[in-house]
């Protein structure tokens, strides 16, 4: 084809357009994903992303995955991961279940969600003042959650199992 006065062949314009949307896709990529934002930081921060343990030369470490990973790289770098919650309305029986394989963030927000459903508030009157109280304090709940993920042994088998029953929290 001929543009102005050039003369162009088809293959280099192909060329061109398919360049056009390799930069496209990678500027998507970067802006719009997970990882994007990893490697924002990697190149960004460097040194930061390396004393976060989220790269090791140049390489996701398992805390990388955990944090911004998606399930299905989660299921292949740490096929072990998970999680269980049940509602127990007995020692054995239980009337809700919720499994899940997601990145660390979304999992502690479905979980202390799930616990919170059932999680009674107390109130206290002290004079005119009204103070709210969980039964479970959520902050409680949320590191409880968080020390049983981040020291969890994934070579071994199973999830971590989360059980809610009349009067106890059961995290293991």
């Amino acid at each position: 084809f001929t543009l102005y006065t050039t003369t162009f062949p088809i293959y280099k314009a192909f060329m061109m357009l398919i360049a056009v949307l390799m930069m496209g896709s990678i500027y998507l990529v970067l802006t719009r994903t997970r990882i994007g934002l990893v490697i924002q930081a990697a190149l960004t921060h460097p040194n930061m992303v390396e004393a976060l343990g989220l790269l090791r030369h140049a390489k996701a470490t398992v805390a990388s995955v955990l944090l911004a990973g998606k399930p299905e790289a989660l299921a292949k770098h740490l096929p072990r991961y998970g999680w269980s919650f049940f509602q127990m309305d007995s020692d054995t029986a239980y009337s809700n279940r919720a499994d899940g394989h997601d990145a660390l963030p979304l999992t502690l927000a479905r979980l202390v969600e799930s616990i919170n459903a059932h999680n009674p508030i107390s109130t206290v009157a002290i004079g005119l003042a009204h103070f709210e109280y969980r039964t479970y304090p959520e902050v409680a709940v949320r590191e409880a959650l968080l020390n049983s993920f981040v020291h969890a042994d994934y070579r071994l088998g199973g999830p971590i199992m989360v059980k809610q029953g009349a009067g106890k929290l059961e995290i293991s």
